[in-house]
């Protein structure tokens, strides 16, 4: 996972690839604007007591947009 964006850095959608292996290659999956909002400074952690992992993000540096969002993956 990671912020994914476009050169105007008007998109701020969040990422997904995959590889078999951690140093790739890696293939493309899908960008997502997840919950339906904006995705920028996007974290990602795991729960390691729960497995279960998370995304962290805020939806824009506007004042209508400083709202901070915790997902969680499904």
């Amino acid at each position: 996972w990671w912020h994914a964006d476009d050169s105007k850095y008007s998109l701020l959608l969040q990422g997904l690839a995959t590889s078999d292996k951690i140093a790739g290659p890696y293939k493309f999956d899908h960008a997502a604007a997840p919950l339906g909002n904006w995705s920028q400074d996007f974290g990602a952690f795991t729960d390691y007591k729960t497995g279960e992992s998370y995304s962290l993000y805020s939806n824009g540096d506007r004042v209508e947009g400083r709202d901070v969002y915790i997902s969680k993956f499904n």
